[in-house]
């Protein structure tokens, strides 16, 4: 007549995942992390320990950078947009505070710019190392800060920009073509450019 057979343990096994389904998302809850009393807020990174980064509006809006820590928000700049957080809390993005984007680090309440004006930090991993763009001649480039000294990445095209990296060091971002497509690409010292 069409109809599946009976199967009694098909009963129990619904039944099982959805207590399993029900015990899962119980595991999770949403924290409202708050703004910084302006219409904005946005948490842009977290780490392992929890601890969140992200940016929010002023009432006189400015764009404030900001840490979350167990319901403790901090704010860490005055003047930028937060990107990316590592292990040991070193949060990293663009800050404004002269008018021009700059890449910066932003460690113990104290910012080092990573580089000049037209530069964008997007990411940081446990070892300290930062990714992003920045021009180069008319042409913005990836590139990766290690210990102080900026490799740009040889992704290509005539637009590229690196997003995210991990702790091994392999970075992950776009590159925009001649013809104006966006490509996916991963990059590491040691491979290149994939």
């Amino acid at each position: 007549r069409g109809e599946l057979p009976y199967c009694g343990n098909m009963r129990w096994a619904v039944a099982i995942l959805s207590v399993g389904a029900a015990q899962a998302s119980s595991l999770y809850s949403v924290v409202d992390l708050g703004n910084f009393g302006g219409t904005s807020s946005l948490a842009a990174a977290i780490n392992q320990s929890g601890v969140a980064t992200g940016t929010a509006s002023t009432p006189n809006g400015t764009q404030v950078v900001f840490t979350s820590d167990s319901g403790t928000r901090t704010t860490v700049d005055a003047n930028g947009i937060a990107a990316g957080i590592n292990g040991t809390n070193s949060v990293v993005g663009t800050s404004y505070g002269s008018g021009s984007p700059r890449a910066t680090e932003w460690h113990d309440g104290i910012a080092s710019q990573i580089l000049g004006v037209d530069s964008y930090a997007f990411d940081i991993n446990d070892n300290g190392d930062i990714v992003g763009n920045r021009i180069t001649g008319d042409t913005m480039t990836a590139f990766i800060e290690s210990n102080g000294s900026i490799t740009d990445i040889p992704a290509g095209g005539t637009w590229s920009a690196a997003y995210g990296i991990n702790k091994s060091g392999l970075v992950t971002g776009t590159i925009q073509g001649a013809n104006g497509t966006f490509s996916a690409f991963s990059w590491n010292k040691l491979g290149g450019t994939v």
